[in-house]
């Protein structure tokens, strides 16, 4: 068991890194606007591809907003505040202060998702764990997240 440093994730943060997932998970969207594109070339109608690419558009438009209004809402307020992880075998547990806190198994983790300097644990589509690596105080306590969410989904 072994805990982390105080993490503050910045609701400007959070949306870049919500719209980055985002992103890269719906590459389906892409798909849809170059076969929009595609059809709009064959069959010489640019409405066609006006039509997918304002799809597209307005898809991610949908979740741009969604999670920009996430710092406005109550529920939200938790993840914005200063706080540091305990990690255990079976869950582990994120401390706002020395009474408030909660606990998450590793269950409910859907994945990790390794970038340049963090780690983000998925939970859901916008609800994530910010884990930048500067956070943990050696590059084992690293491998071990991954370790229990590895040994959590066989």
């Amino acid at each position: 068991m072994f805990r982390t440093k105080k993490i503050t994730l910045t609701p400007q943060k959070y949306f870049g890194i919500a719209m980055k997932y985002r992103l890269v998970s719906a590459w389906w969207t892409y798909v849809v606007l170059a076969f929009s594109l595609c059809l709009s070339l064959y069959f010489k109608k640019i409405w066609i591809g006006v039509l997918g690419s304002t799809l597209v558009f307005l898809y991610f438009g949908f979740f741009a907003l969604q999670f920009f209004g996430v710092r406005f809402m109550e529920q939200g307020k938790i993840m914005f505040a200063p706080t540091s992880y305990e990690f255990g075998v079976d869950l582990f547990t994120g401390m706002i202060s020395s009474k408030e806190g909660y606990k998450i198994k590793w269950s409910q983790v859907k994945k990790i998702v390794s970038y340049k300097n963090y780690d983000l644990l998925v939970l859901s589509l916008g609800h994530f764990i910010y884990l930048p690596y500067n956070a943990f105080t050696s590059d084992h306590h690293i491998s071990f997240v991954r370790q229990f969410f590895k040994k959590e989904k066989k």
